[in-house]
């Protein structure tokens, strides 16, 4: 009896595989708020988003405090699907060299975390807080500071640098990177960062809103003795706080 690909395939082990490697592999995962969504929703969500209460205010001694109501608004977001399918010879599974199932399931995994990153760095381009690092080109000191300087006197949490390959290397020549950190600021090297940019942006800016699996499904050729996984995923992503995300122009 031959072995075939369908008959190696476990379709939930290769879901759940794929499920658990996802967050990983995308590089934004740890910037991004992430909630999962009910795979039954349709072309659109609707994600929560509450409104700012205002600055306190003095309160004289024996005076009451005024509450303020606390409002939540929505916002509407289009549900998008990223999708991809490899197709696997017999022969492939059968060769003693390498794992074709195995690399299929990077493949596929590297695949669709890459089209959902591509539509967050989308979102992170509407940033409205937009820095001009022109002076020197690169991110340095100045640069560093000077972005900082836009989100306020809220400076001191946790935030990350996201900068291209090329451009990196200033930031991993200058004396203040040590262990992926610039300053204060964890270092992402991206291709999709876009050329002569770079972005500074706090936890939780961007919304990734995720159905709850990656959908694996197989189908046989008989005819061409091949097997097609196909994996595909419905998602949904926004800059969900103007105020956590800067954008530097770097071009001189």
């Amino acid at each position: 009896m031959q072995t075939k690909v369908a008959n190696l395939i476990n379709v939930q082990l290769f879901t759940d595989a794929l499920n658990a490697k996802l967050g990983n592999a995308i590089k934004l995962a740890p910037l991004a708020f992430i909630q999962n969504f009910g795979s039954e929703q349709g072309g659109t969500i609707s994600v929560p988003k509450y409104e700012y209460i205002g600055d306190a205010a003095t309160v004289a001694e024996g005076v009451a405090i005024d509450p303020t109501l606390l409002t939540q608004g929505t916002v509407d977001l289009t549900v998008g699907k990223v999708a991809k399918a490899v197709e696997i010879t017999d022969e492939a599974v059968k060769s003693s060299y390498g794992d074709a199932i195995g690399e299929a399931e990077a493949q596929l995994v590297k695949s669709i975390a890459s089209g959902v990153e591509t539509k967050m760095f989308e979102a992170l381009a509407t940033a409205t807080l937009v820095y001009d690092a022109k002076a020197t080109g690169k991110v340095d000191t100045e640069n560093y500071f000077g972005a900082m300087a836009l989100f306020g006197e809220d400076q001191d949490e946790e935030h990350y640098i996201l900068v291209t390959p090329a451009d990196s290397a200033a930031i991993k020549a200058h004396a203040n990177y040590v262990d992926g950190k610039f300053f204060e600021g964890t270092v992402i090297v991206s291709n999709r960062v876009p050329a002569k940019s770079a972005y500074i942006v706090k936890a939780n800016a961007v919304g990734l809103y995720l159905s709850k699996d990656v959908e694996v499904e197989t189908d046989r050729d008989i005819l061409t003795k091949t097997t097609v996984i196909s994996a595909d995923e419905h998602f949904a992503t926004h800059l969900r706080d103007q105020s956590r995300a800067v954008k530097l122009t770097l071009a001189l």
